[in-house]
């Protein structure tokens, strides 16, 4: 299937469930109260790098491997993740969260519902992940939106109905049951999942090599989007939290648009280059690395409604907020060109680089906030900026150098 086919296949799915998203969350900023509003943004960020952490770098060896590898293959590493790292993510989460309650002297039970909820999600990504990658778009649609439905409309229900902000994620972890036992049903249907575990022959070795530079930069790449809500939790009342999250969900806008990218490109970039040889694949990224240079108009075009969005439904509530929509939506802009950098490097298997890409970003966003968090709200967006421009500038780096010296074998 042409790139340009999937991609419309694969986003109209993705923007029909983006938008369910989007929704949900503006009136969840609608509804909920200012406090319980920053409270929420807080708790989702967390729950964004659990989701990265948990699968262990699993949906993106399904990209990798469906095309390139056997379903046998698959199938230890589903078996791994499944009966392995996740049941040992989920207890080392679990034994750090009693440690935090023994050391506060107080157990936050929203934060165990968030642990269970990111195993769950996890297990249905995986699922979507084989899904998309296949280019099975009509059960890819149906799952997908299923599983939106659940973290989303549930939650609103559960908010709304006991006006606490952990029956958002109670009512989460309840719907989820559905989605997550079809997950596992039609992966053990297609891949046997279980049969190696039986047989004592897994991957785990090969599973923590290869997962642990995925997850160490997915993780870190998600801190870059998430992270500057947790260090504002830190730093400020929930009511600062709450304004600066509005910002970011309308900046978001351009987020989804960036991750729906990202995702077909991917599934069609590991087809692509398994077909070619290494001059060829050197040949075919000359041709194509400047064409990210056209999402910099879309920039402008995507800004303009996000600020007619805030005028109209925020902008008496959370005041000021222009410039830093304005610089959260170009740093998301340059996240999405990082990302179709980050392809090459992900089929590669050079994961490392986008770690060390991320960590370099996370640490630019971490040092700068310290002195730009004073600069009004839209201090901390500067730093937000600054880090994707710093990831960037070493991924682009990095690919340049890897193809070459692939190409030069």
């Amino acid at each position: 299937m042409k790139f340009s086919n999937l991609l419309m296949k694969l986003s109209s799915v993705s923007i029909l469930t983006s938008i369910l998203t989007l929704l949900t969350s503006f009136i969840l900023a609608k509804v909920m109260q200012v406090e319980d509003f920053g409270e929420y943004s807080f708790y989702q960020s967390i729950l964004m790098l659990l989701i990265n952490i948990v699968p262990f770098g699993t949906p993106l060896a399904i990209a990798v491997f469906v095309n390139t590898g056997t379903n046998k293959k698959v199938s230890k590493i589903l078996d791994n993740t499944l009966f392995i790292l996740i049941p040992s993510a989920f207890g080392t989460m679990v034994a750090m969260l009693v440690l935090y309650s023994a050391f506060t002297e107080r157990l936050e039970l929203v934060y165990l519902i968030i642990i269970i909820n990111s195993v769950f999600m996890s297990i249905n990504i995986l699922f979507i992940s084989y899904l998309r990658t296949t280019q099975q778009v009509k059960r890819y649609a149906i799952h997908f939106f299923i599983y939106t439905c659940c973290i989303t409309i549930a939650g609103l229900v559960g908010y709304v109905f006991y006006s606490q902000v952990i029956t958002f994620y109670l009512a989460i972890l309840l719907f989820l049951l559905i989605p997550t036992f079809i997950s596992i049903k039609h992966l053990h249907t297609d891949f046997k999942i279980g049969s190696y575990i039986r047989n004592k022959k897994v991957f785990f070795t090969w599973s923590i090599k290869y997962g642990t530079p995925i997850v160490a930069s997915t993780s870190v790449m998600s801190f870059l989007v998430v992270g500057d809500k947790i260090i504002l939790g830190f730093l400020a009342s929930n009511s600062v939290v709450a304004s600066y999250a509005i910002a970011a969900l309308l900046a978001s806008t351009s987020l989804f648009v960036v991750n729906n990218f990202a995702a077909a490109w991917s599934s069609y970039l590991f087809k692509k280059l398994s077909k070619l040889s290494s001059k060829e694949i050197y040949s075919y990224y000359g041709k194509q690395k400047y064409k990210p240079l056209f999402a910099l108009p879309l920039l402008f075009i995507s800004y303009l409604p996000q600020l007619f969005a805030y005028k109209i439904f925020f902008a008496s509530r959370y005041p000021k907020l222009e410039l830093t929509i304005l610089l959260l939506n170009t740093a998301y802009t340059l996240l999405g060109i990082s990302k179709y950098f980050m392809g090459y490097l992900n089929y590669f298997g050079k994961n490392v680089f986008i770690f060390y890409s991320a960590i370099v970003a996370c640490f630019t966003l971490i040092i700068t906030s310290k002195y730009t968090y004073s600069i009004e709200l839209y201090g901390l967006s500067i730093s937000v900026l600054l880090a994707f421009a710093t990831l960037l500038l070493l991924i682009v780096y990095f690919t340049n150098k890897v193809l070459l010296n692939n190409v030069n074998k």
